[in-house]
């Protein structure tokens, strides 16, 4: 699978009003609601829903059959061309992503739902002090290091004020002007710039020498509280994939980074890893803290075990390697998936002896 690994990259899309139910289904399958949320995010996020259906109870069709929100979602936006594809080939990279929806507040692409009809406009008192805390804490509870809010600016002022919360992430914002005159449609205009943004944004590989050339119109609106403008001219969507050195012309890739302990290096994650994939699929199963035994497969990204849906980023295993030898995965509960991870690093095949 090509590109960089993708983990600790989000992207932020909003709903639409389109939901016609026929979308086709995310190539993702999403954690455990509170492996994703931690429990005070995910209260909040529950307490604003509630408020929502409280106050528009008959905007929700409760008889319609639960799906995931990207089969509902069947706007401008997710039938561009391409769209869909590029967050495929994304998710299977570790891309987060999230939907900023004006009657569930935030969603992951494959949370079932029912078909709602509600405008950010109308549900936006609700959700403005709820959702900046509540991205906050999917942002470092998953190790989020940037993230891009692809949204027209009624959806950006819902989380407004999340990059003082979300300390250690960088936060760029892509909002499309409005153009007036004959001609021009906000309704489909919009929601098309913000689509085809997404997938510049993957095609480039969310490569930060590249970002800032990415705008989905010549002009970028700001929301309430100022962010990180973007500048630069539109880029084509055919945009490929980047590899290092044509990133940085010259210049020697970058050496593998050696975690480091209390007691001094530990060993090189690039070793650590060579040792996983050896031993992907083996007879011999991996065993969690508890007893309960898994297989894994394993990419050049994030490793897959075989009794979850979870992919695992790579980037996690090579910080757990700071805290080895693990007593138990409680010592790393921040990481994604832990009992594995332990199971993983805590077994004699990958230890070696080495710690």
């Amino acid at each position: 699978m090509s590109g960089r690994d993708l983990s600790d990259v989000l992207v932020l899309i909003p709903c639409c009003k389109s939901k016609d139910g026929d979308g086709r289904a995310p190539a993702v399958q999403s954690a455990p609601w509170e492996s994703d949320f931690p429990a005070n995010a995910g209260a909040l996020l529950e307490e604003g829903q509630k408020l929502v259906v409280k106050e528009y109870p008959k905007r929700f069709c409760l008889e319609s059959p639960l799906q995931p929100a990207m089969v509902w979602y069947t706007g401008i936006m997710y039938e561009t061309l391409g769209f869909r594809d590029a967050l495929d080939a994304a998710f299977q990279r570790g891309l987060h992503c999230l939907i900023v929806s004006a009657g569930y507040g935030l969603l992951r692409p494959d949370d079932p739902i029912h078909k709602y009809n509600l405008k950010m406009s109308e549900t936006l008192t609700i959700w403005r002090d709820r959702l900046p805390q509540v991205l906050a804490d999917y942002i470092r509870s998953n190790g989020v290091r940037r993230v891009f809010a692809t949204m027209s600016s009624d959806y950006c002022k819902a989380i407004v004020g999340v990059e003082a919360l979300a300390h250690g992430a960088d936060l760029l914002w892509y909002v499309p002007c409005l153009r007036s005159g004959k001609g021009h449609c906000p309704q489909r205009q919009v929601p098309e710039a913000v689509g085809h943004a997404v997938i510049d944004l993957i095609r480039s590989d969310f490569n930060p020498d590249e970002c800032w050339k990415i705008a989905p119109t010549k002009n970028v609106a700001a929301p309430a509280s100022p962010p990180t403008r973007v500048k630069g001219k539109d880029a084509a969507s055919s945009r490929p994939v980047l590899t290092e050195a044509e990133r940085a012309p010259g210049r020697a890739p970058r050496k593998p980074r050696a975690s480091k302990g209390l007691d001094g290096p530990r060993r090189d994650i690039e070793e650590v890893w060579q040792r996983i994939q050896a031993h992907e699929g083996d007879d011999k199963e991996f065993s969690q803290k508890g007893g309960k035994r898994f297989r894994y497969s394993v990419t050049v990204s994030y490793l897959r075990p075989s009794t979850t849906n979870q992919n695992l980023p790579k980037r996690h295993f090579e910080e757990a390697l700071s805290f080895l030898p693990l007593e138990g995965p409680g010592q790393i509960n921040h990481l994604r998936g832990p009992s594995f991870i332990y199971g993983v690093l805590m077994d004699d095949r990958i230890r070696r002896r080495d710690w």
